[in-house]
Order: structure tokens, then sequence, then C-alpha cells
């Protein structure tokens, strides 16, 4: 059988034919366009480099942020690494390949259809990659991380007491709620609510509840200016001297969700120097937070949402007029939750033979941690006698009326600062009392002043001879529960509760500052604190 040139064309022209001779020569193409291919490779995997970059540091700054990064992205950073590592493989190769290939005049057409074929497979995948990655850049790449159960995240050393945890927990969940734009916390000196707003702004800082948290002490005496000053700083803000307000402002309005603690809000205050405004624009007896930069925003999951603490429950309902508002009430501890506490500080343990007269010393604490961490401390490692003398002595104080002190507090600051050993102790205690309400205490200032008022038991002239005694008085009230940590070793801080018992010590004992730096809030007198000056 005879085969024309008609039946010949048709085979040829066949799809069995034409696809053979395609994939015959895209096997030619990758040899002859080695270099071609190797160079798209390169710039390819350079422009999925870069948007490698700009994806992985997204999550990065999500994860900063307490974010969790979706798991595609995780798996595309994880892809995209990996195909940067073969592709640097396969470059290296290539180079190391072509320079033993110098040695011979005769170009290796087996090495540059492999060099060929690798770098089109591989453009493919790098191409699918990018256009993966492309699609992150209009989508969330993270989301908000749960708030773990909270009655499980407190600090190690927060005493979580079981009555107020429901409380916390509220308030969290008020923080979280974009309706709530306020919150008061208010309750009796000494209760603890500066212990608990300091664990809300660690929490809220820890689980990334909002993007800053700034918190500050108003104090009795209302500095605007200190109040702007400190949040500014924590807000990384600089503020200049004029148009403090407006950049504070202008700060807290930038569109990212802040927190603001003011701690120790008095009353009575002139409310419109602070401000915070009622959401229907209420009346200048409110607090007016933008006359110090705290813009108070409505109907918005951004922005600004604050936090006081108060002693009077009447601070709160102030700002009341708004469901926005929402107030909680800290009480004094229960009996087993005060029992705990003053075991724990005065190291009792369960098997140790426990005084009989111990529960009802701390019973006369009234509930207030202050006064049971102050008493506990005092009686710690004392025989049974001690306590004896404890209780008869707690009994029988002189009730003194101190404007806003339950009175089983002052008698029981009284005791523990009536038990100080040595007497530079009680010199030292008395001493900080004079500097400015929640100022903090320059170690360097007590030095001075103890010096320049002939303070100290010993005779020590040598400053630091007279620094190192200071520092030991400073540790025993710190051990006492009479003096606070500062924010570094060189300061010390005292609970404004304290500092009040203090002052009616020193008033009691004739012991008045003459004079005050308002600026810089130090007592700086020749009066007598001790029974040291000739």
């Amino acid at each position: 059988m005879s085969i024309g040139v008609g039946d010949i064309f048709k085979i040829l022209c066949s799809d069995g034919v034409i696809k053979t001779c395609k994939a015959g020569w895209s096997h030619v193409g990758y040899v002859i366009h080695y270099k071609k291919n190797i160079q798209k490779l390169e710039d390819e995997i350079v422009r999925l480099d870069d948007e490698w970059r700009r994806i992985d540091g997204s999550a990065q700054r999500a994860r900063d942020n307490a974010e969790v990064v979706e798991n595609d992205v995780w798996m595309w950073l994880m892809s995209v690494y990996g195909m940067k590592a073969e592709v640097e493989v396969f470059l290296l190769d290539m180079v190391r390949e072509n320079k033993s290939c110098f040695k011979c005049s005769c170009p290796n057409i087996h090495w540059r259809y492999w060099l060929g074929k690798e770098s089109k497979e591989k453009i493919a995948g790098v191409i699918t990659l990018k256009e993966e990655g492309a699609k992150f850049m209009t989508c969330p790449l993270s989301h908000r991380a749960p708030l773990p159960d909270v009655g499980f995240t407190f600090s190690a050393n927060y005493e979580a007491f079981d009555s107020r945890k429901h409380i916390f927990e509220e308030i969290i969940r008020s923080l979280k709620d974009p309706s709530i734009k306020m919150i008061g916390i208010y309750g009796p000196s000494g209760v603890g609510k500066t212990t608990m707003v300091e664990e809300v702004r660690q929490l809220a800082k820890r689980n990334g509840l909002f993007h800053s948290v700034a918190m500050t002490t108003v104090s009795k005496a209302v500095e605007k200016e200190k109040v702007q000053g400190e949040l500014a700083s924590q807000l990384g803000l600089k503020l200049d001297e004029y148009g403090r307000a407006g950049q504070l402002l202008n700060r807290l309005r930038n569109g990212q969700k802040t927190l603001v603690i003011l701690d120790d809000v008095w009353e009575p205050l002139d409310l419109a120097d602070i401000g915070i405004p009622t959401t229907d624009g209420g009346n200048n007896e409110q607090l007016n937070l933008p006359d110090i930069g705290i813009p108070f925003t409505t109907g918005s999951d951004m922005g600004c949402k604050v936090v006081i603490t108060t002693r009077k429950q009447r601070v709160c309902q102030m700002m009341q007029k708004s469901s926005e508002l929402k107030n909680f009430p800290i009480h004094v501890l229960t009996k087993t939750e005060a029992w705990s506490l003053f075991t724990k500080v005065a190291e009792i343990s369960v098997d140790s033979e426990i005084p009989s007269e111990a529960k009802e010393v701390c019973d006369k604490c009234g509930g207030l941690p202050v006064a049971i961490r102050a008493v506990a401390a005092a009686l710690k490692g004392k025989a049974e006698h001690a306590w004896k003398d404890a209780l008869r002595q707690l009994k029988n104080y002189k009730i003194k009326e101190i404007a806003d002190i339950d009175p089983n507090l002052f008698i029981s600051l009284k005791w523990s600062y009536d038990r100080l050993e040595p007497k530079d102790a009680r010199s030292c205690f008395l001493l900080c009392s004079l500097f400015k309400e929640d100022a903090e205490i320059s170690i360097d200032e007590l030095v001075r002043y103890s010096i320049g008022m002939r303070l100290l038991d010993q005779n020590l002239n040598i400053f630091d001879e007279v620094r190192d005694r200071v520092l030991a008085m400073v540790d025993v009230l710190k051990i006492s529960c009479l003096l606070l940590d500062g924010r570094n070793e060189s300061v010390v801080k005292m609970h404004d509760i304290i500092r009040d018992v203090a002052i009616s010590i020193t008033e009691d004992k004739h012991v008045v500052p003459t004079h005050m730096h308002e600026k810089r809030g130090k007592a700086t007198n020749q009066v007598k604190l001790g029974s040291h000056q000739p």
C-alpha cells in the first residue's frame, strides 16, 4: 500500500506529532535560553523577597502587639523562606559548576539543559508564591488573641482575693466593651484600689487590649502640668511649653486605642481644670479631660478610655449621668481573706503553733490590706508575749479622727510605727512624710536632710556613712511595709494613707514642716524629727 504526500502531511500535522515536537522544542529551549531563565529567576526571587520582608514585618508587628498571626500567613512565610533557600543553593551550584566548565572549551549541553529546566520550574514556583502573597496586602494578617480567663493571668505578686475576682473580671469586660468609655473604682483608704488598677494596667499591656497604656497619680493637690507630663512621657510624646493639652489630645486621637488610668482622684477637686466631659455636653462640675488633653470619645471602638480611682463614691457619681460610665466599689477583705494575707506576711504556717491572740490582732486591722501588712510584718517571728502585748495596745490605743481614714487603719499603722526599731527608722519614716503626696523620694535627699537636721542617733559625718545608715533604715521601713519601692533603686515612695498617719504623728510631736518647695515637692525645714538634735 503506497502512502501519498497528502497522507504524510496529515501524519505530520496530527496532534500527537505536534505535541511531540513542542515537547522536544521546549527541551531544546532549556539549553538555548538557560541564561535568560536564570536571570529571570534572580529578578523574580528579589521581588518575592521584597514582598516577604513587608509581610514578615507586618506579622512581627502584630506579634509585638499581642495579636495572633493567621495560619495561612505563617505557612506562606515558611514556604517563601524555603523557596529562597532552594534558589540560593541552586545559584551557588551554578557558580561552582561554571567555574569548572572554564577548564574545557566545549560547552556542557547536559549542564545547560539542567540549568534551564530547573530555573524555569523554580520561576513558576516563585511566581505562584508571589501571587499568593499579594492577597495578604488586602486582607488582615492577624487577629486579636482572645482574652484568657483573667482568674489565671494575675501577676505573680498580686493577691487575687476571691471577693474581688468578679469585680476585676467585670472591669476587664468593661475595658473591652466599646460602649463604656470611663470606669470608676472607689473604696476606703488602704483597701487596695491602686494595687488593683496597677494589675489592670499590667494585664491590659500583657494581653494587648490597648495600643498604649498610661497611668499617673492625681493626688489631693492637683497639678495639671504634672499629670500631662507623666502621661505624655509614657505615651512617647514630648510636650512643648505651650499648647500642652492640644498636643496630648492629638496624640490620644491618633486612631489607636489608649487606656489612661488616673489614680487617687480626691474630693474636692476643681473638676473643670482637669476635666472629664459627659457625652451629652455635661456641666462644668464634671472632670473635663480635654483640658489636660485626654479625649473622651463616644460610639467608637477606637480612642481613649479612662479609669479613675477615688476614696469617694460621690466623685464617681458625678460622672454617672451617662450610660457610658461604669463604677465599681472595692470593699474591705472578708475575715477569711484578711487572715490568709495576715498569715502570709507574718509567715505563720498551718503546721506552726498559732498564738491565740493572732486572729484577734488581725481583726483589729479592719480588713484593710495596708494595715494587715504593716501589723503582720511587725509581729513576724515574735514570741507569744509579743502578740499579747500587741493586742492589748491595739485595744487601748487612743483613736484619732483623721478625715477619710478608718480608725482601725490609724491604730494599726500608729502601732506599727511605735514598734519600729531602731529610733533612726522612726525618724526616717517621719522625714519621708514631709515630702509631697505621692512623690518619688530621693535617697540622696533623705541623706542630705538627715545630715542637715541631725536626725540620726549615731555620730556620722561622712556622706557615705550617712547614706549607708539611711539605706539600712529604708530597708527596715520596706520590710515593715511602711515604704514602697520606687521606679528604681535611687527613689522610694510612701503610700498616701501611711503618709497621712505619719503627718498626724508629726503634728502630735509638734513637728510641722515650715517650708515646702512646691515645684519640687521637698520639705526643707530645721524642725526636730527625732531626739538627736542638741
